[in-house]
């Protein structure tokens, strides 16, 4: 005869319970998932320490800064005393915060969080802070024609809410109305002009585009005054007003008054440092008027203006040639390094 199971004739829902009550009795007893241990950060080799002395010697004679993007931020979260050390190490005297777009960070978002914290910690070094703004980042269609001069107003609101020591001592704004082409993505629908090659001239297009971004900068000013407010220009604008294919863009006239910052321009050596010879000569009689920004590459294969280099010798040498040059203008007042995370690259590597 056959033996029959007790469990096969036992209701289908009953089986199921039975099932599952182990899988629940353990769920009750289990623990919490827990976060993964957070990895700890390499110390400083002697190597770095080494190679730190080396950009810290080349860099003291002349003010320094140096870029902080909100990636470094999320970096170094909690522990942003290591990174105070390091950019000390590195020999810069200055940090510069870049505030990313299109769309600002939220108050009360994780780069919010962040900013002040690296704040306090700089402010309990007193080392010297300054936002950045770039043109570009804030291009995006938002129904009006000037999106970066809406985000200056709301970081002016901002640096309201944070304690008097922690502020920054001024705001930085990269003018770029070059990147503003026919082919841009998001680009304001209501603006009439696009930047090109072929729209040089008095009155045309990139004239245009270059007078209203003048314009922002003086509103920019009023929204942020007493805070000073220090335009970074691209190296060719002044170079393209010298050749009268714009029409504005003296640099001794047309963006207030000297401090100004420039990008310096070229891959190679002798570029680079060639780059930023006109302003510097327009500016010869305003001692300690412009700082040179250089734009380090993350990587050797980009294709940007950025400057690329093999590793850290080959920066090392370049810096050498370009500010052996720079150091000789009266108008040249000192450097800042675009990124900390570029160069920490190099660095470390």
């Amino acid at each position: 005869m056959f033996r029959i199971n007790r469990i096969m004739i036992q209701p289908r829902w009953l089986r199921r319970t039975l099932f599952l009550l182990p899988l629940l009795a353990a769920g009750c007893f289990a623990t919490a998932p827990q976060p993964f241990p957070e990895k700890p950060m390499a110390a400083v080799s002697p190597e770095q320490r080494q190679r730190a002395a080396e950009l810290s010697a080349l860099l003291g004679k002349f003010p320094a800064a140096v870029v902080v993007s909100a990636g470094t931020l999320s970096d170094f979260e909690n522990r942003y005393a290591v990174l105070a050390d390091r950019i000390a190490l590195l020999g810069f005297r200055e940090v510069v915060i870049e505030w990313p777009g299109p769309e600002l960070p939220a108050a009360d978002s994780a780069f919010d969080r962040q900013l002040r914290a690296l704040l306090s910690e700089l402010a309990g070094r007193r080392v010297p802070v300054r936002f950045l703004l770039r043109q570009g980042s804030f291009y995006r269609d938002s129904g009006q024609q000037r999106p970066w001069v809406e985000a200056a107003r709301e970081v002016a609101g901002r640096i309201q809410t944070l304690p008097e020591p922690e502020r920054p001592q001024g705001l930085l704004l990269a003018l770029e109305p070059h990147r503003f082409t026919a082919l841009t993505r998001n680009r304001p629908r209501s603006l009439l002009y696009a930047w090109g090659d072929k729209h040089y001239g008095p009155g045309l297009d990139n004239d245009q585009l270059l007078k209203l971004t003048l314009e922002d900068l003086v509103r920019v000013r009023e929204l942020l005054a007493p805070l000073p407010v220090i335009p970074i220009l691209p190296s060719f604008y002044p170079e393209e007003q010298a050749k009268k294919r714009l029409s504005v863009g003296d640099p001794a006239v047309d963006y207030g008054a000297p401090p100004l910052a420039v990008t310096a321009y070229g891959e190679k050596p002798s570029v680079m440092t060639a780059s930023v010879s006109t302003l510097l000569a327009r500016l010869q009689d305003t001692p300690r008027a412009v700082t040179v920004e250089v734009i380090l590459a993350r990587h050797t294969y980009e294709t940007t203006i950025s400057l690329r280099r093999r590793d850290w010798a080959d920066l090392m040498a370049i810096l050498t040639y370009a500010l052996r040059d720079w150091e000789r203008q009266p108008a040249y007042q000192g450097l800042l390094f675009n990124s900390y995370a570029a160069l920490a690259g190099l660095w470390e590597q």
